[in-house]
């Protein structure tokens, strides 16, 4: 089981105090450690702590950036998706009644099993079934090709080909995550700097219990919050479906031919 698995496994609540939890007891090792060869002068260390502290602080704003460059990315393809879905559903009505009713109903099929699948977050069962009703559609646009090549009947095929790339775009996204090396030398370079901190306290004889504690949750808090951004599906960080629900009633009340 990887790093990344385990994460994923953990509520955000309990990532966050198993974060704090290990940061606080890294440098109470570290402190333990430096009393056993406390001299009262660690001014020479503290430099080294300062350098650690500081690529710590380096490497969590890279990877808060990059978390929140993907959570992005995700916004933008759901709301690229529901521009796609209704100019969709717009250009079937650009041919033949039958296919039109045909293409629209399978559409909103697709649209309620979007919104269902990240609600029930079963995002294996949300692909199958996605994959299932773009066989459906490409059979219509099949059809349409067939019966009628005309510029209107293009348009259409086209609309139907852009909600089949548009699923493969956001299938990409939610796979797009932090790299798992990366967390491991973010939760490694934390314990490293702490232990670094609380050895270079201990050799002082310069106990901050308050101050570290503190400290520790500030770095767990920022973990946190990347941790949540990174999540695609589930977490209090999660990309907004109103959109979806808006086109879906959209759907229900147009009469638009």
């Amino acid at each position: 089981m990887g790093f990344r698995t385990l994460l994923d496994g953990m509520p955000l609540w309990l990532t966050f105090l198993a974060a704090a939890g290990l940061f606080i007891a890294c440098w109470y090792l570290g402190f333990r450690l430096g009393q056993r060869r406390s001299t009262g002068d660690g001014e020479g260390a503290g430099e080294i702590v300062g350098a650690a502290l500081g690529l710590l602080a380096f490497i969590l704003a890279f990877t808060f950036s990059m978390a929140e460059a993907r959570y992005d990315a995700r916004r933008g393809a759901l709301l690229d998706e529901a521009v796609v879905l209704r100019d969709a559903y717009l250009r079937a009505g650009l041919v033949a009644p039958a296919q039109r009713d045909a293409v629209r109903g399978i559409l909103r099929q697709y649209l309620d099993a979007r919104i269902e699948g990240v609600r029930t977050l079963d995002v294996a069962t949300l692909d199958r079934r996605s994959k299932a009703l773009h066989d459906e559609l490409w059979t219509q646009a099949v059809a349409m090709g067939a019966s009628d090549r005309s510029d209107v009947t293009v348009m259409a095929i086209e609309g139907v080909n852009e909600v089949i790339d548009l699923h493969v775009r956001r299938a990409a996204l939610l796979n797009a995550r932090v790299p798992e090396i990366i967390w491991v030398a973010l939760y490694g370079l934390s314990v490293l700097s702490m232990l670094l901190v609380g050895h270079h306290e201990g050799v002082k004889q310069d106990r901050q219990r308050f101050g570290m504690v503190i400290l520790a949750v500030a770095f767990a808090l920022v973990i946190l919050l990347i941790d949540d951004l990174d999540r695609p599906t589930r977490g209090l960080l999660t990309v907004s479906q109103q959109p979806m629900m808006e086109l879906r009633a959209w759907m229900d009340s147009t009469r638009a031919p």
